[in-house]
């Protein structure tokens, strides 16, 4: 393995991530682990290695004391990103770049350092209720008008769990692929997040076993309220509805817009508010295989969180009943 490139086991780039179920950790298997169905697969690229120390930043004098012999911790960082994948036509995926820490031990003779620090000098900041000033002090700050009330109040989030999927039937995306109008022919591999965006969209699959055949399946996407997630987060802005399709067939990891499948049929279209839950489709479910979702953003609705069905649940779900 170089530093630049694809991280293979015995010629095969295919690893595969199953959740713990534990703070929202995954395990890297090299083969599907029997009994998890949450498994997907993943693509692991190291982009940048390097080791070394970082210089000193302020000049020091060593001492004539020698101490006791101690073993110093040398640290080696490296980056990898991995790319993932999780069900309408055509939008976009997404990287995710972890850095690990190794740290090996010498032995080496210590002395003491003593390091010459420069005085800290005060600076001068701007608060929003004061004029420039050196702190501590500062002025008291004057009364402000009250704004006016809102004509319309957006709705309130709830502030409990909108869902909860732990001990139910339920699928988690298996792959997720992001894809951009703007770069049709770009393949961007499979992703951990979800993306609606502009030009940019998600394709999740899911896989349905053969023993749910027909039982109800219900496409659910969450989005809990600030505050109610564990181990997961997301970024919502603008104006505009996030819109779902369900696609002729499910995606590969190198699906790019330009190839993406053709959609089979139109869903509903949500403007998603904080705190709720929401059921895009409910339909028998088939006899088994995957199925492929689209999820696209209209106007300049932008939607990015990392897929999580740890409490309090986050993304795109199919539940069985």
């Amino acid at each position: 393995m170089s530093c630049n490139g694809t991280i293979a086991y015995d010629r095969d780039d295919t690893f595969y991530s199953c959740p713990t179920g534990d703070n929202g950790g995954w395990n890297i298997y090299l083969k599907p682990v029997k009994g998890q169905d949450k498994c997907m697969p993943v693509w692991l690229k190291v982009d940048a290695c390097f080791s070394g120390c970082a210089p000193t930043a302020t000049p020091c004098t060593p001492s004539s004391t020698p101490m006791h012999p101690h073993k110093h911790p040398h640290k080696h960082t490296s980056t990898s990103t991995i790319y993932t994948t999780p069900m309408h036509p055509h939008k976009h995926p997404h990287k995710h770049t972890s850095t690990s820490t190794i740290y090996t031990t010498t032995t080496s003779t210590t002395t003491t350092t003593k390091c010459t620090v420069p005085p800290v000098v005060p600076k001068t900041f701007t608060s929003m209720s004061c004029s420039t000033i050196t702190p501590p002090t500062c002025a008291p700050t004057p009364p402000m008008p009250s704004p006016p009330a809102p004509m319309t109040p957006p709705p309130a989030p709830m502030s409990t769990c909108p869902a909860n999927l732990i001990g139910t039937n339920f699928e988690f995306p298996h792959l997720i692929v992001h894809v951009d109008e703007k770069l049709q022919d770009k393949a961007l591999g499979n992703s951990l997040n979800g993306l609606a965006a502009g030009s940019k969209s998600s394709i999740f699959n899911f896989d349905i076993p053969a023993a749910d055949a027909g039982k109800t399946c219900s496409l659910k996407f969450l989005l809990p309220a600030e505050g109610t997630m564990e181990t997961s987060n997301y970024k919502l802005s603008g104006n505009g509805s996030f819109e779902f399709a369900i696609l002729q067939e499910p995606a590969t990891k190198d699906t790019t817009y330009e190839t993406m499948p053709k959609v089979h049929d139109y869903l509903n279209d949500f403007e998603l508010v904080p705190g709720n839950a929401y059921t895009v489709s409910s339909y028998p479910c088939p006899p088994g295989g995957s199925v492929g979702i689209w999820m696209y953003a209209t106007g300049d609705a932008k939607l990015e969180y990392f897929q999580d069905f740890n409490p309090c649940p986050v993304g795109l779900y199919v539940t069985v009943e």
